[in-house]
């Protein structure tokens, strides 16, 4: 597989088997801060920079990203995933490694976000998208075969995460709170 020069480090020692991945999931907390922990733009050389603040529109997704130059979907323009099931996966490893550009303290799972549902973080409102974010041959190199098996088993948990689109633009911070506007 063909990798950017500056991505972000594999260690496939970190790689954990069913049977550890099962024990840890099991371990998830029920209760959840729902902030933004980690703010990640990737960038064409395949480095990632872990902003504080970052800028987000309709247009371009996360300012700065790669995405806009890419030829990506409208439906995956912001890659979302659960610190903590993305710091089971990584098992030490850095959470920049995954690509995925917002880390929330939050359970993503289909029966509490379905697509179609929005929130807002900072200023920004996003929508979640009804394109599913599933692993991949490089999520498997990166965390193993193991870790997308379990990704490709419990598709309604959406351990992989979720992809969403702005519908609001501005600005967020790291720390800021999930709103959901659902309601």
């Amino acid at each position: 597989m063909k990798t950017r020069p500056n991505e972000p480090a594999i260690d496939e020692r970190a790689h954990l088997n069913m049977e550890e991945l099962d024990q840890r999931l099991r371990g998830l907390k029920k209760e959840r801060s729902k902030r933004l922990q980690k703010i990640v733009q990737r960038q064409s050389d395949g480095s990632r920079l872990e902003p504080s603040k970052a800028y987000f529109s309709p247009k371009e997704g996360l300012h700065g990203d790669r995405w806009f130059k890419s030829k990506a979907k409208k439906g995956e323009q912001i890659a979302i995933m659960d610190t903590e099931v993305a710091s089971i996966f990584a098992n030490g490893q850095s959470l920049t490694l995954f690509g995925d550009n917002l880390f929330l303290d939050l359970d993503l799972a289909e029966t509490l976000w379905p697509a179609g549902a929005r929130f807002q973080l900072g200023e920004v409102i996003f929508e979640i998208s009804s394109d599913p974010h599933d692993g991949c041959s490089k999520f498997a190199k990166r965390f193993g075969k193991a870790a997308l098996r379990k990704t490709c088993k419990a598709k309604a948990l959406r351990l992989r995460g979720v992809y969403a689109f702005v519908i609001q633009e501005g600005w967020i911070q790291v720390g800021a709170n999930v709103l959901d506007l659902q309601c």
